[in-house]
């Protein structure tokens, strides 16, 4: 139940504990007999219904649930549905109740011999096993595992300003962390588990159709106030063109959370930098403070009144590379918290591709960026995402060619402005040509992967030792490869390709 009067657990099971009852929800009620009434139904839910009953959940006469109490009443002073009982259900299929009950207040106890008798005759179908304890969002569970690592950091923030932006240099995984805080956040409100823990049809169910909770939407230079809050978008209705007032996807997402109040609601908005941010918020830049929350306004364009619910949170992502935070707004970054997200060569391990060590070689890459970009060079690093497919490091050496060829040095020419003299000194001189200002191409044939190999090594002279190992294991791949005769061994030959945790 939603009674907006904080906890009630210190209410006795007695008339002075009724009394007590009535007096702290007193001012919710204009009239003493919507108050005695109301009194009634909170005082029932929290104490004449006993561990055991049969509990029948439903909208008006459609039943949308049948299931056993589970324990006693608990409050839960995040959601906005805060006084709760526990329910292990039973049957959750929506059905009819056969004779209509009078009017079905919050708590009321059924009566009709033929609506009882068909809710026993369900609870005794064998099709209807009870479900496991925690699956209903309500049932008792043990408590949740809390986040941790940059997770922890996003809810903390959120819980903190409502919004937060995951910054960094590219490739260090922002929308990778973005969806999962999103997902994350958004099942453990809805259904009380992680998101891995969902079944598809409810990972489904919280991302798509008509009670969506998460919502993503990418910024652009072209992206306006009309895609986010509202606008006049162009209709064709009987053949002809016409404009009409459309709702944005931040403002349907609002309206779904006022209408839930007891869930959160999510918004991922990747590339926030990339969008006129003061266009696309417009009025929203002062609803979307933590102290603001429920404030109303009137729209410019459709005189409606709007609101952000303290249910909604943004998380935007932002690569440094395009543009620093310094650069931002100062209403904007007063208004979001900010988690930063740097190159992690730990995730990499120990992972070595014929003897390039993989989190070594980008530390060293890194560190070489930092000394010869002149400005703003801690934000325009690599990240380690860039040397990880499919949410693993790469251990196929096509694999990290292409990705050095197609990724890594591309980014680095575009940092040092064609200063080859600069590019040469990160890179090395092998696989840069100062004097012919340009990339030497031939090097990433594989007939030369060798000698790539090694010119990659010329990044940290430390990591030169791990020469010797790469000519001994080329060598070693040379002969097995002569024994098999080309006959593919299953075992030599399996990629990475069935990992399923992509890092993005």
């Amino acid at each position: 139940m939603g009674w907006e009067v904080g906890d009630l657990s210190d209410i006795a099971a007695t008339r002075e504990g009724k009394e007590e009852l009535r007096g702290r929800i007193e001012h919710l009620h204009e009239s003493k007999v919507a108050l005695t009434r109301g009194t009634q139904q909170l005082f029932n839910f929290m104490t004449a219904m006993k561990q055991g009953d049969i509990i029948v959940a439903g909208a008006g006469n459609t039943v949308l649930g049948i299931g056993e109490l589970a324990g006693d009443y608990y409050f839960e002073p995040r959601q906005g549905f805060g006084h709760r009982r526990p329910v292990r259900w039973i049957d959750t299929s929506e059905w009819p109740l056969p004779d209509p009950e009078a009017k079905l207040t919050t708590v009321k106890q059924l009566g009709k011999p033929l609506n009882l008798v068909t809710v026993e005759e369900r609870l005794l179908d064998p099709s209807n096993p009870p479900l496991p304890a925690g699956n209903d969002g309500g049932a008792p569970e043990a408590p949740l595992e809390p986040l941790t690592g940059v997770l922890a950091r996003v809810e903390r923030a959120l819980r903190r300003k409502g919004q937060v932006i995951l910054y960094g240099p590219p490739g260090t995984g922002k929308t990778y962390h973005g969806e999962r805080a999103v997902q994350e956040l958004a099942a453990r409100s809805h259904h009380r588990r992680p998101w891995r823990a969902l079944r598809l049809e409810e990972q489904s169910a919280l991302t798509s159709g008509e009670a969506v909770a998460i919502e993503a939407c990418t910024f652009h230079p072209g992206y306006g106030y009309e895609d986010f809050i509202e606008g006049y978008r162009p209709v064709v209705r009987n053949g002809v063109l016409t404009y009409e007032l459309t709702d944005g996807v931040f403002k349907r997402l609002c309206q779904r959370a006022r209408a839930h109040p007891e869930v959160d609601h999510n918004l991922l908005i990747d590339e926030i930098n990339r969008g006129d941010i003061p266009r696309i918020l417009g009025e929203l830049i002062t609803l979307l403070e933590a102290d603001k929350r429920g404030k109303q306004v009137t729209l410019p364009l459709s005189r409606e009144s709007f609101s952000v619910p303290k249910n909604v949170f943004i998380v935007g992502t932002m690569n440094t590379a395009d543009r620093s935070i310094a650069l931002l707004d100062t209403a904007l970054r007063r208004r979001f918290a900010f988690v930063e997200l740097m190159p992690d060569p730990s995730v990499l391990g120990s992972a070595v591709v014929q003897g390039l060590p993989l989190g070594p070689w980008l530390t060293a890459l890194n560190a070489r960026i930092r000394q010869h970009v002149t400005r703003d060079a801690r934000n325009l690093q690599i990240g380690h995402s860039y040397l990880m497919h499919q949410g693993k490091p790469i251990s196929d050496l096509d694999r990290l060619v292409q990705a050095v060829h197609d990724d890594i040095i591309p980014l680095i020419e575009e940092y040092c402005y064609e200063d080859y003299t600069a590019l040469r000194s990160i890179l090395g001189e092998t696989i840069v040509k100062v004097e012919e200002q340009r990339i030497d191409a031939d090097l990433f044939e594989p007939s030369r992967r060798h000698e790539l190999l090694a010119a990659l090594l010329e990044v940290d002279p430390d990591l030169t030792a791990s020469e010797q190992a790469m000519a001994g294991e080329a060598d070693a791949v040379t002969e097995e490869d002569d024994e098999d005769d080309g006959e593919d061994d299953p075992d030599l030959t399996a990629s990475d390709d069935d990992v399923s945790a992509p890092l993005g």
